[in-house]
């Protein structure tokens, strides 16, 4: 490609370790710990050893210690044991006394009514259940202190919790870390709107880019990246305020325009929240141009071609063999969406009545194309950088969510959500962008 297309990167989303207040909405990497594992996390002040977006982090670091009825109540570690049905997520606490008498007579830790449920605590010793919390009759001096724990079922992520010390007649409840209460997820996705709609449908994808996100309480805010297919989850505290915006230039080269609201705003957060999508619409004209004109440099090969490679596969004339052919036609069934192209038992001859078929309407050379382009793409043909002799997977990749999903739509089988017939008729009718991508590629 020549220097005028700006290779487009982003950073991988760090893995989120921590759920909010659904715990198996947010796993923290079951399938990736061994049986009987344990992994610790420790303080949120050192930051450097843990994964858990700024964002969240920050606000909960003042629930970390607090001095509750003069004993200094400190959250000490939250820690995982096990995997898949058998995880169990501990927290951990260090109560200790101040020097102002009389001592503790009593401490309480609320119950997380957001977790899987409760497995066990400790000390097991004049403890009970009481009203929704864990109560030890633990007399600790003015001058000792006393640890404390609560385990869970499963992966259970940090939130705030009521802890109440009692010493005498003197009693006081503050808030500290604990599970999972009062967090909660922002979820969204930068998708590419093949319709036309400005509301995402589930065929509808995205793919990686980034979204920021404003804390209106402190002003600060925070540049994260989306998942592959261009979704995005956020936690946050109860209470606060956040807006989420984008750019308006999805990839950073010109070819996806933002179309939806460019912020969006949240106040008052007292749940979970879907939705926060933003919609990108394709500049087809401007991509037609430059790959017209060589701005964007392809090494495609046309329909024609792909009708030889498959009608002699396994023979001299053809780069594949049949079970190769197999395996790319295969790949390309496990693209985006299960649509347009399950090609049965008979994959080889499915491909060739798609790819030869006469031209009898724009849906018949909408298919022919597209079934090009991602066998051009699967086979490392498609857009690529001259100057590093590298295909440039995220132009290749959203042209054919961009194409699947209008095939979808055309063909009557999404049909989720609001559809612009028109648009999408208009887009289906047109095949420039993929005749332009393979080259002289139709056969009519």
């Amino acid at each position: 490609m020549k220097k005028h297309l700006a290779l487009f990167t982003v950073m991988a989303l760090a893995a989120i370790l921590f759920s909010g207040c659904e715990p198996v909405d947010e796993p923290f990497n079951a399938n990736d710990t061994e049986e009987n594992s344990i992994i610790s996390t420790p303080p949120l002040t050192k930051q450097s050893e843990t994964n858990l977006q700024p964002l969240f982090a920050g606000p909960l670091e003042e629930f970390e210690i607090d001095t509750i009825n003069a004993y200094e109540v400190k959250f000490l570690q939250r820690e995982t044991k096990g995997s898949g049905e058998d995880m169990t997520t501990t927290f951990s606490y260090l109560v200790s006394g101040t020097g102002e008498t009389p001592g503790m007579d009593s401490f309480y830790l609320e119950i997380a009514d957001c977790t899987l449920g409760l497995v066990s605590w400790t000390p097991t010793e004049s403890s009970k259940l009481l009203d929704g919390t864990i109560k030890w009759n633990s007399s600790v001096t003015s001058t000792s202190s006393q640890e404390f724990s609560v385990t869970y079922k499963g992966d259970v992520g940090f939130g705030i919790v009521n802890s109440t010390v009692v010493r005498g007649s003197l009693e006081e409840t503050k808030s500290i870390l604990g599970p999972c209460k009062d967090s909660f997820t922002l979820k969204g996705n930068n998708y590419i709107d093949s319709n036309d709609s400005k509301t995402k449908q589930a065929s509808e994808s995205g793919i990686f880019s980034s979204v920021n996100i404003l804390d209106n309480g402190t002003g600060k805010d925070y540049e994260i990246s989306t998942m592959a297919d261009g979704s995005y989850s956020v936690l946050v505290l109860k209470g606060g305020s956040y807006s989420l915006s984008v750019e308006s230039d999805l990839l950073g080269d010109g070819n996806y325009t933002l179309v939806t609201a460019d912020v969006l705003n949240n106040d008052n957060v007292q749940e979970n929240i879907a939705g926060q999508n933003f919609g990108f619409d394709a500049n087809d004209s401007k991509m037609i141009n430059d790959l017209e004109n060589g701005e964007i440099t392809v090494n495609t090969e046309p329909t024609k071609f792909w009708i030889e490679q498959i009608r002699h596969a396994g023979k001299k004339n053809s780069n594949y063999t049949v079970q190769e052919m197999e395996d790319l036609l295969t790949e390309v069934e496990e693209l985006y969406l299960d649509e347009p192209f399950q090609l049965g038992a008979n994959k080889l001859n499915s491909a060739m009545e798609i790819l030869t078929r006469p031209i009898k309407s724009d849906l018949d050379l909408f298919l022919q194309q597209l079934l090009t382009a991602e066998l051009n793409i699967k086979s490392g043909r498609g857009a690529y950088d001259q100057n590093v002799e590298n295909q440039i997977d995220v132009f290749n990749n959203a042209l054919l969510i961009y194409s699947e999903a209008i095939a979808c739509f055309e063909m009557g089988i999404c049909t989720d959500g609001q559809i612009s017939t028109e648009a999408v008729t208009n887009k289906a009718s047109n095949s420039n962008l993929l005749l332009s991508f393979n080259g002289t590629g139709g056969v009519n």
